[in-house]
């Protein structure tokens, strides 16, 4: 019996921008993830080590100003009282090591968490983008042949890198967020999946890592 098809959603979480705050309904996001099993996979050096560990024991706020990361005074909310089970899988290059790690532990997670770096894809590197291609085409067979729901989200990051990027006007942006769809859209269109939304985003700073968790909780308690 052929499992229920994966859930993709692009989350390339935006710094800054215009717009009003939105506010994280974490009783929903409690009552939906808490002690699920998460997996963060990827490629080498996208930032999944960072993630892991501001998700075990980081804070978010209830909702931030899109503008300028100015944060609007609210609950703060610890990731730790989630009680996530997080595993993430072994750095790889261009080879197939990963394949049968990735698989056991994509087999045994609730929610899947796929990184990849935004600048190499931004650069247009055909071979970083082939690599990425692969991932998410084993991805989403492994989740074609379960009989268990997984729900994968995929996670842009290293936006920080693209020069100008943290000063470019909202126009900009918009045209930068048009230039990554392109780029990744035939992507996921061998790979069988479907992009949901497009927003940038970056793990460097304790305020980004903040606010890229938020959006994700957003999308989460959005399902």
């Amino acid at each position: 019996m052929v499992g229920p098809l994966v859930v993709v959603i692009v989350i390339i979480i935006a710094l800054g921008g215009a717009g009003a705050a939105i506010a994280l309904n974490w009783d929903k996001i409690v009552t939906k993830i808490k002690g699920k099993d998460i997996v963060i996979l990827g490629g080498e050096a996208v930032g999944k080590t960072t993630l892991h560990n501001f998700l075990r024991l980081g804070k978010v706020a209830e909702h931030y100003k899109k503008t300028s990361y100015e944060k609007v005074p609210a609950n703060r909310y610890k990731l730790e009282d989630l009680e996530l089970v997080l595993k993430d899988g072994v750095d790889i290059g261009g080879s197939d090591d990963f394949i049968r790690e990735w698989r056991d532990l994509f087999k045994e997670c609730d929610y899947c968490l796929y990184l990849f770096d935004t600048y190499r894809t931004h650069k247009d590197d055909q071979e970083y983008i082939e690599r990425i291609t692969k991932h998410l085409t084993f991805i989403l067979k492994w989740s074609s042949s379960d009989k268990k729901q997984h729900n994968v989200y995929v996670i842009g990051t290293f936006a920080d890198k693209v020069p100008h990027f943290l000063s470019m006007s909202d126009k900009e942006k918009q045209d930068f967020n048009e230039r990554i769809r392109l780029i990744i859209r035939p992507t996921l269109v061998v790979a069988g999946v479907k992009a949901s939304e497009v927003i940038i985003g970056s793990l460097k700073s304790n305020k980004q890592r903040e606010l890229l968790v938020h959006g994700l909780l957003l999308r989460i308690a959005q399902e």
